[in-house]
């Protein structure tokens, strides 16, 4: 008679065979990425090195593993950026200022952004709105409600309780490690062991089919995005006791980056396709990759910081905007446009960073939307780069059918805000009144500041630009 031993042997060799052959592309493609960087750096493959890779990478593969289960229904949640820095920033504060013990700041943190996920749940299923849509609001909302907690700066964290859970080892290894592990053995089970997880898969497969099967498939997707607004609230919290402080703006383009784990990891956008491990593997190539977070949103490489000065030890970051541009042109727009009801026009919105990307699509690439919004766009990138080649890219050229708005926090906070006024001062007043049939709509708010300004901003704008 077989052993009991052995049997498990078999069956476990079985599945991470199994397992292996579904994810052999990614695999190879992490192993010769692996290789390439280790050529550049000796210390690559030391064992401290990889385990600070794991650490790195937590909270985007907390994220990612909460999109997996969303991508796997068919939808999408850019919700979970916000989301995450909503959850340490109302931590931070009702410790700080109410006096909250850790587990009831750590709990409401969780159960609020639980709620947030179950309600995109609610109304993309109650109402037909493309997820794109719904989740693209509440992100703007959030993150407006993450910078009015915390009135646009960080919240500093004094309990050291809370600081423990983001900075603890054990040996080696960092307590956020620990928690990614956990929960990805969790979200593996839920999707294989469970018929929730069957019924997921069946969803993203067919979705009338699955509802003529008896599947309650709205229950289905309220739960996924609640599950993954409750992931988000975790690796906010997480991230803010690495941190030592609740940070605003800390989610910026988050959820871009756990798109990508699923997608790299073997997803399909369509739904039914996709693995928890995959996601795990996609996630440690953007960590691998993505240590510039101004990469997809700047036009130039740049070591200036805001005030103009180059440091002597500074290394130029960003530059990848062209890439992005595309990615959101010849293969995001495709997928949108299939799945969901379009009409043919194209608005591009941003704000800060995703601002300064905009106005450069608007300048360089006019063609590729028909309407932008930007709203207090870094214009200090690149020692101000942008506004001074502003001119020629205008000069010449006609905008008709084109439309644009620029909104303006004046509010001071700093004082890097002066440099910034002075750059988009030049594009207003110089510059954009030169635009040949142009549709030019543009506000200050001088009660808002850079960290308030999106959401008063992006509603102006729409207002402006579609109010009759």
């Amino acid at each position: 008679m077989e052993k009991r031993s052995d049997t498990f042997v078999k069956k476990f060799s079985g599945r991470f065979l199994a397992w292996f052959k579904q994810n052999i592309g990614i695999l190879i493609g992490l192993a010769a990425l692996m290789a390439i960087v280790s050529l550049f750096s000796e210390s690559f493959f030391t064992a401290s090195n990889m385990w600070n890779i794991l650490r790195q990478i937590s909270t985007n593969a907390l994220l990612a593993f909460g999109m997996t289960f969303v991508i796997l229904i068919g939808g999408i949640d850019l919700s979970v950026g916000p989301l995450l820095a909503f959850s340490g920033v109302f931590a931070a504060y009702v410790m700080g200022n109410l006096g909250w013990p850790i587990w009831a700041a750590i709990a409401g943190s969780i159960i609020l952004c639980s709620m947030v996920g179950m309600l995109n749940g609610v109304i993309v299923t109650k109402t037909g709105i493309a997820p794109f849509v719904v989740t693209l609001s509440v992100q703007q909302i959030f993150r407006g409600f993450a910078m009015l907690l915390a009135n646009g700066a960080p919240i500093r964290i004094r309990d050291q309780g809370f600081i423990n859970i983001g900075t603890t080892y054990i040996g080696p290894v960092a307590f956020p490690v620990i928690y990614m592990i956990i929960i990805m053995a969790l979200c593996y089970v839920v999707l294989n062991k469970t018929q929730f997880g069957r019924h997921i898969y069946a969803l993203g497969g067919n979705k009338t089919a699955a509802r003529f099967a008896g599947i309650r498939t709205q229950r289905i997707e309220v739960m996924v995005y609640a599950l993954s607004g409750f992931l988000a609230g975790i690796a906010g919290i997480v991230l803010a006791a690495r941190m030592t402080a609740g940070v605003p703006a800390t989610g910026d383009g988050y959820e871009c980056d756990a798109i990508a784990a699923v997608v790299l990891g073997g997803a399909s956008f369509t739904g039914g396709i996709g693995t928890i491990g995959g996601t795990l593997i996609g996630a440690i190539i953007i960590g691998v990759l993505n240590v510039d977070r101004t990469r997809d949103l700047t036009p130039t490489a740049s070591a200036a910081g805001r005030d103009g000065r180059i440091a002597p030890d500074a290394t130029p970051q960003g530059g990848g905007s062209e890439t992005f541009s595309r990615f959101l042109t010849e293969e995001l727009r495709s997928v949108i446009d299939s799945t969901c009801r379009t009409n043919g026009k194209n608005m591009l919105i941003g704000h800060s960073y995703a601002g300064l990307f905009t106005l450069n699509t608007f300048l360089r690439h006019t063609e590729l939307f028909d309407t932008y919004l930007a709203v207090d766009p870094s214009l200090w990138w690149d020692q101000g780069s942008l506004s001074q080649e502003a001119a020629a890219w205008v000069e010449g050229k006609d905008f008709t059918g084109k439309s644009l708005y620029i909104g303006v926090a004046s509010k001071k906070r700093t004082d890097r805000v002066d440099i910034h006024l002075n750059k988009v001062n030049h594009l207003l007043t110089e510059v954009l009144p030169q635009a040949k049939n142009l549709r030019f709509f543009h506000k200050s708010f001088p009660e808002e500041n850079h960290g308030t300004v999106a959401i008063p901003g992006i509603y102006d704008g729409i207002k402006q630009l579609f109010g009759k």
